[in-house]
């Protein structure tokens, strides 16, 4: 058996969404909460697109890490990809703590 392709493992993703959700949902309501414009889902569905790798840590912060697998990329910094993922869980004063943080290191390059 081969594996999924990106579109049919985010096809099967939105099932299973619109199953925990108990109700018919569209694709228009996934797409934002994915955090992504409704054009774009409908393109990466279709099979017309791939994902970039800055919408695939949106994506994996509410469908898991198993979205770089199917999208074929490699997460490249397993800390960075931690932060990233869990960004949306965040409250605003972490999310500030940890730009407060990167900020001078940017500015020491």
């Amino acid at each position: 058996m081969s594996k999924k392709s990106f579109s049919e493992w985010l096809e099967g993703k939105l099932m299973e969404w619109m199953v925990a959700s108990g109700k018919l949902r569209t694709r228009g309501e996934f797409a934002r909460w994915l955090r992504i414009h409704p054009a774009t889902l409908s393109s990466w569905l279709n099979g017309t697109r791939n994902p970039s790798s800055k919408h695939l840590y949106a994506v994996a912060a509410k469908l898991g890490h198993e979205v770089f697998e199917y999208a074929e990329l490699e997460i490249f910094d397993e800390d960075l990809e931690s932060v990233i993922v869990n960004w949306y869980r965040l409250s605003e004063l972490q999310k500030k703590n940890i730009k407060n943080l990167a900020v001078p290191l940017m500015e020491e390059k």
